[in-house]
C-alpha cells in the first residue's frame, strides 16, 4: 500500500476511496480493517507503519468427550435401553445383548459356590485327629503310650489339617468362578463410560452384533467442547498454551471465549500449519459439536515509542465521494468510526498492529 499524500495544511491525506476499499466482509459478517500509514511531511518526524488486519483460521468444533461405546463380545441384542438425545451417565446400561447362558452359568456356580460340606467334613476330621494326637501325647510323657503312636497320630493330624486347608482352597476357586460367571453376564451389557448425551443409535433389538464390528452406541459429552484449527506456523509459534481466544461459530454466528489447550511440536509440512486445540466451556449447551468455526485472535508487536504518531502528523480524511465515517488519530489513539461502529486502539503498536471487528454489520 502507497503512504499516505500530505497537504501543508492538513499534514498526511487518506482519500476515502482509500478507506473505503480497505474494508471488506469476512465469512461471518466480521470486518477486517488493514491501513498502513507513513508520514511524508519534512517538518515533523518519520512516523513508523502500523497496520490493522484480522487473523482468522477456520477450524471445527468437537466434543471434548466423543465415545463409540462398544459391546465386549459379539451376539444377539437383547434390550436397547436409550434413544437418540437421551443423557446418561457413567455406568449406566445402554443396552444388553442375550444373556441366557451367562445366567445359567452364574447358577451354577452359585450353587458350587455355597457348597460347604466338604468343608464341614473335614474340619470334623482335623478336629478328631487333633484330640486324638493331644490324647497320646498325655499318654505318653506319663509313659503308656509308645511313641510310634505319637508319631502316627501327629502324621495323621497334619494331613486332616491339609484336607482342611485344601477343603477351603476349593470353596474360595468357587467363589472365584462365580464372579467369573456374573462378570461373564455383565460383559453382555453396553455401559457408558461417561456422562453425556446420546448421539446415535447403530443397532435394534434382534440384530446381532458382529466380532468386527461392536459398536452399539455413541455417546458425546457436550460440556465442553474443543475447536480444531491448522494456524499459519508463523503464527502459532507466537501463540502460547492458556491463551484466551475467541471462536466464532456459523450456527448461531455468535463468537465464545475459549483458551488454547494445546499446540502440536511439529509443523505440517503440506500446508506449513500447526494445529491448535482450543477448549471451550459448554456447560449452557450453547453451541453445538461439529460446527465450522473461526479462530480471531490478536497478536501486537511491540510499541516504538520514538516512532509514533505526533500532532503534526495526524492524518486527515478529505473526501472525494461519500462516506459515512469518520478517521481520526492522536499521538497514542488510532479512532476509525462507521455509521455507528467505532473502532479503536490505543497505545498503538509500531511497525505492526492487529485489530479484529467482531460485530456483523451490513455494509
Amino acid at each position: 500500500m502507497a503512504p499516505l499524500r500530505s497537504t501543508p495544511n492538513h499534514g498526511p491525506v487518506m482519500p476515502a476511496k482509500r478507506i473505503a476499499g480497505l474494508f471488506r466482509r469476512l465469512r461471518f459478517g466480521a470486518i477486517a480493517l488493514a491501513i498502513t500509514a507513513t508520514t511524508a511531511t519534512s517538518a515533523s518526524p518519520a512516523m513508523g507503519q502500523f497496520d490493522l488486519s484480522e487473523i482468522g483460521y477456520d477450524g471445527f468444533s468437537e466434543a471434548i468427550d466423543d465415545i463409540m461405546v462398544a459391546a465386549f463380545e459379539s451376539g444377539r441384542v437383547e434390550s436397547v435401553l436409550v434413544k437418540v438425545g437421551d443423557r446418561v451417565k457413567a455406568g449406566q446400561v445402554l443396552a444388553t445383548l442375550d444373556q441366557q447362558p451367562q445366567r445359567i452359568a452364574v447358577e451354577s456356580a452359585e450353587t458350587i459356590a455355597a457348597m460347604r460340606g466338604g468343608l464341614d467334613l473335614a474340619a470334623a476330621d482335623r478336629a478328631l485327629h487333633e484330640m486324638r494326637f493331644k490324647q497320646l501325647k498325655k499318654l505318653s510323657a506319663d509313659n503308656n503310650a509308645r511313641r510310634e503312636e505319637v508319631d502316627r497320630a501327629e502324621a495323621e493330624l497334619r494331613m486332616a489339617e491339609a484336607r482342611f486347608l485344601n477343603a477351603k482352597e476349593e470353596i474360595a476357586q468357587r467363589e472365584v468362578e462365580r464372579k467369573h460367571a456374573a462378570e461373564q453376564v455383565n460383559r453382555r451389557q453396553v455401559i457408558s463410560p461417561v456422562d453425556g448425551i446420546v448421539a446415535k443409535v447403530f443397532v435394534d433389538i434382534g440384530e446381532y452384533v458382529l466380532p468386527s464390528d461392536l459398536t452399539v452406541v455413541r455417546v458425546v459429552n457436550t460440556s465442553g467442547l474443543k475447536a480444531v484449527f491448522n494456524v499459519p506456523a508463523s503464527e502459532a509459534i507466537r501463540m502460547s498454551v492458556g491463551q484466551v481466544v475467541r471462536v466464532e461459530f456459523t450456527s448461531i454466528a455468535r463468537s465464545a471465549e475459549g483458551t488454547v489447550d494445546t499446540i502440536a511440536p511439529l509443523i505440517d509440512a503440506d500446508s506449513a500449519t500447526i494445529p491448535v486445540t482450543v477448549r471451550i466451556d459448554n456447560s449452557s449447551q450453547r453451541w453445538m459439536a461439529g460446527d465450522r468455526c473461526l479462530l480471531d485472535t490478536v497478536t501486537r508487536a511491540k510499541p516504538n515509542r520514538t516512532s509514533a504518531l505526533t500532532p503534526e502528523s495526524r492524518p486527515t480524511l478529505v473526501s472525494d465521494q461519500p462516506i459515512d465515517g469518520t478517521f481520526q488519530a492522536s499521538p497514542n489513539r488510532l479512532s476509525i468510526s462507521l455509521l455507528d461502529e467505532s473502532i479503536r486502539i490505543s497505545d498503538l503498536p509500531n511497525p505492526n498492529v492487529n485489530l479484529f471487528s467482531n460485530d456483523e454489520r451490513s455494509r
